[in-house]
């Protein structure tokens, strides 16, 4: 039996007017009071507010607005802006650190976006900026960072530096005094104990350079990085951004290149990542009814055979909305979670690390020191 798709009409009510909201702005225009209140809350919970008032502001809606609606998103507007800049403060200090050493450096995610000036960058709200080098220049490349003036959390005790550099995909996060975003080294997509784990040599070696001479992922590494981080890295707890990234990229990305959804199809498989790119993009078109080529839907279709992708899509679709503002997440929402986290740890770790890890979170947390490292969204 084919498993049921994705569906915004299964949303609650706060998620479906927000989806509503991103894929249609005009949408809003029939928003009263009390659904603008939702949706407000929803976006922030989801770092969601910023996109809708990019989405809005280009649309030419926000002097149709509310003034209390005006002064939420102008006030996201702001903060985007501001993170983007400080983005943009960071990448080049990282590169002038990078260069020094002649360490070859790909941005990923939220910098990439903003580095190549990509549609999904309008008013996101960024957290950190994610960059990848070579395995074998890691620590010299975490030296130089040191040496340029960023440091680790001091609060991080043995064992979260020894999951970090042992069976991560990225060293512990840095910052620099003062500076509002921490930088996260990667030497991998997805962390090293995985059931898949990518290929990072090949996004190093197949990534592209922009005008200012900095590299970024292949488009369809792009997406298939996106969907990873969601699908194969994380609980898919209250990820509706994720899905929002992957529909934009994809319809920018398939507008000028009719291939697109081969190349797309091709690299997934070159990352052994072909079922997690799979779901991301059938919520993608679900949700946000994004453009499909015929590659994909063919790829899918035997992918699906294979079984157990009915299981996940509906736990995802439980879980990867933001919470109601009001009520929280439903007692179903919070099923669909607890079983996408053992999901995810399932996926990123072998049972004797599994059992291991587990064990030491139950003692640390009995002992009144939760472990900081190994969730879902690390």
């Amino acid at each position: 039996m084919t498993p049921a798709a994705p569906s915004c009409d299964a949303l609650p009510p706060h998620a479906r007017h927000l989806v509503s909201a991103l894929a249609d702005p005009a949408a809003v225009l029939a928003f009263d009071l009390p659904t603008w209140d939702l949706v407000v809350r929803a976006a922030r919970t989801a770092q969601l507010l910023g996109t809708l008032a990019a989405r809005l502001e280009q649309g030419g809606l926000l002097p149709a607005l509310p003034e209390p609606v005006r002064s939420h998103l102008r006030g996201a507007s702001i903060e985007s802006r501001f993170l983007r800049q400080m983005a943009l403060v960071e990448i080049e200090l990282v590169e002038r650190a990078m260069r020094a050493r002649d360490i070859p450096f790909v941005l990923l995610k939220g910098a990439s976006y903003i580095e190549a000036d990509l549609p999904v960058a309008a008013g996101r709200m960024l957290r950190d900026v994610d960059f990848l080098v070579p395995r074998a220049r890691l620590d010299e490349a975490e030296a130089a960072l040191l040496e340029a003036g960023w440091r680790a959390d001091e609060t991080l005790d043995e064992y979260d530096q020894r999951y970090y550099r042992a069976w991560s995909h990225q060293i512990p996060p840095l910052r620099r005094g003062g500076a509002p975003l921490e930088i996260d080294v990667h030497h991998a997509i997805l962390p090293v104990t995985g059931r898949i784990r990518g290929d990072a040599d090949a996004l190093l070696r197949d990534a592209h350079t922009t005008g200012r001479g900095r590299r970024i992922p292949d488009p369809a590494d792009h997406i298939v990085h996106a969907a990873v981080h969601l699908f194969q890295d994380s609980d898919c707890t209250s990820r509706l951004r994720d899905v929002v990234d992957v529909d934009a990229m994809c319809r920018h990305y398939a507008v000028n290149d009719p291939d697109f959804w081969g190349k797309l199809v091709r690299r997934a498989g070159l990352h052994g990542a072909l079922r997690p790119v799979a779901y991301a993009i059938e919520f993608a078109r679900g949700w946000f009814d994004t453009p499909v080529g015929d590659a994909f839907d063919a790829a899918w279709n035997r992918e699906r055979r294979r079984g157990g992708t009915g299981w996940v899509i509906d736990r995802a679709q439980r879980s990867l909305p933001p919470p109601d503002p009001d009520r929280g997440p439903d007692p179903a929402s919070r099923r669909a979670a607890r079983w996408m986290l053992a999901r995810s740890m399932w996926l990123r770790m072998p049972p004797w690390l599994l059992a291991y890890h587990a064990a030491m979170k139950g003692w640390r947390g009995v002992a009144g020191r939760p472990t900081r490292v190994g969730r879902a969204d690390a």
